[in-house]
């Protein structure tokens, strides 16, 4: 099973990142199904941090929301993966455990999109 999040970590500048916090990875060497992942997979009818989309790709899960935690830049979003089919509950869970250091600095919620939904 692989995880990562996509992000920042400290300070800006968007990378993939594997649950031990020193080991960046490659995009394109991820295993990943989806060809762009920096902003792309976030909600387009909503800016609001936190608000998550999930998308499912070939045995993939990833939940996407806009997050200017460290870089405030428009565009600055966070990605969680995880190689495995997951709801929105199944997804927060697993990265409360995989990516503690990530969401512990979150002052906002993280909360599924409702109504409208969009397509993939």
């Amino acid at each position: 099973m692989r995880v990562y999040y996509f992000g920042c970590k400290e300070e800006k500048g968007h990378f993939l990142w594997q649950p031990n916090r020193i080991t960046t990875i490659r995009p394109q060497e991820s295993g990943l199904p989806w060809k762009h992942i920096d902003a792309a997979l976030c909600p387009q009818i909503t800016a609001q941090q936190g608000v998550s989309k999930i998308h499912h790709k070939d045995g993939w899960t990833a939940m996407a929301f806009w997050d200017k935690s460290i870089d405030g830049r428009p565009g600055s979003n966070s990605v969680f993966f995880y190689e495995d089919l997951l709801d929105f509950d199944q997804m927060l869970s697993e990265f409360k455990e995989h990516f503690h250091w990530v969401v512990n600095r979150f002052k906002f919620p993280l909360v599924e999109m409702e109504y409208p939904s969009e397509d993939d």
